[in-house]
């Protein structure tokens, strides 16, 4: 529900704040029709805009209103977003500094992707004495302000997984930099904080060439930025508990032999069907799923429900059951590559 409204509200005040900024340019088309279609097309688009004083006027308050709104709803719908990761479980979500972070890293890839677009289209159709070389210039300290927070955004969510002493935060910070995805880690860094770091030079932000490189690099590292927040964090969800021997993927082995797999195990173990007697509303209040704990014991004190004998349960076959970490029984749900379910925990 947040998303619907947020991105609804969102794109409805960026739509027709774009079709405002329009009017005056569709006037001018209905004015240099030739076809009698278009005129009429071009004529209702245009709402009666004759350009006189009066016209302006309206139109610039109205500019200036539709500005002011979209504002505040830049930080709320970046904010909303930022509450999709935020209250989840998977370790490298689970941050408080998402929210600004996501506000600042909005507003420095979309002043990118405005230079981006900008600089080709200036040069393209001559139009250097509209878009002059304060303009990008005073764009280029936006893209530097903003790439500073980003940086401090970075840095800060480093050192508060080291900070807080939740190893699985900090095992995944690491894991980042350090395992299977550290490419894509490290090209996010140099895109984003390192590439930036040029435009505290004013000859350097009006070069027009370079100031377009610069923007299209940071493009290209805000997107391996929203790669590598929901890739990275994905991989280490229980699906990648099971190794698959010769086409098993590095991330997979090292999801398998990580403490970031108990972390799972133990989500796994109170989210699952209930087994052991235990009840739902029992099993939803089990140990923490985030900090660190002993292996879930069914039925036990701390265990998340009252103490019940276990039923009586079939027999299972040897080859039915199988090792998991921290000692848990896996039994495989559903047939071969289905999920897992705990069934008995060891002391």
């Amino acid at each position: 529900m947040w998303d619907v409204f947020a991105v609804s509200t969102y794109g409805t005040v960026s739509l027709i704040f774009w079709y405002v900024g329009l009017m005056p340019d569709v006037a001018t088309l209905r004015d240099k029709a030739e076809s009698k279609t278009a005129k009429v097309i071009y004529g209702i688009m245009a709402l009666g805009w004759r350009g006189s004083a009066r016209h302006w006027h309206r139109y610039q308050s109205a500019y200036l209103l539709l500005a002011g709104l979209a504002t505040p709803l830049v930080v709320s719908v970046h904010t909303v977003v930022s509450f999709d990761f935020t209250i989840g479980l998977p370790a490298g979500w689970h941050t408080t500094i998402f929210p600004p972070y996501f506000v600042a890293g909005a507003i420095y890839s979309g002043f990118a992707m405005v230079l981006t677009l900008a600089i080709p289209i200036r040069a393209f159709y001559g139009l250097e004495d509209f878009i002059t070389h304060k303009h990008l210039e005073n764009s280029a300290k936006i893209l530097l302000a903003t790439g500073l927070i980003v940086t401090y955004g970075y840095a800060m969510e480093a050192f508060m997984a080291w900070y807080s002493g939740d190893r699985f935060e900090w095992y995944m910070t690491s894991w980042r930099a350090t395992g299977g995805y550290r490419l894509q880690y490290w090209l996010l860094i140099l895109c984003n904080v390192v590439s930036v770091q040029f435009l505290w030079f004013k000859r350097l932000r009006r070069n027009v060439p370079l100031l377009f490189l610069i923007s299209f690099i940071i493009n290209l590292g805000m997107w391996m930025e929203r790669y590598v927040i929901v890739v990275t964090s994905l991989v280490l969800l229980p699906k990648a508990w099971w190794p698959r021997g010769k086409t098993e993927k590095p991330a997979e082995r090292a999801a398998w032999s990580s403490p970031v797999r108990k972390h799972w195990v133990r989500v796994a173990a109170v989210q699952s069907p209930v087994r052991g007697g235990m009840n739902q509303k029992a099993a939803a209040v089990g140990p923490h799923p985030v900090r660190p704990a002993r292996a879930l014991r069914l039925g036990a004190p701390g265990g998340g429900g009252r103490r019940h004998p276990p039923p009586a349960q079939e027999p299972l076959s040897q080859s039915s059951l199988l090792p998991g970490p921290d000692g848990l029984v896996l039994r495989p749900v559903g047939g071969a590559g289905a999920s897992v379910q705990p069934l008995v925990a060891a002391a």
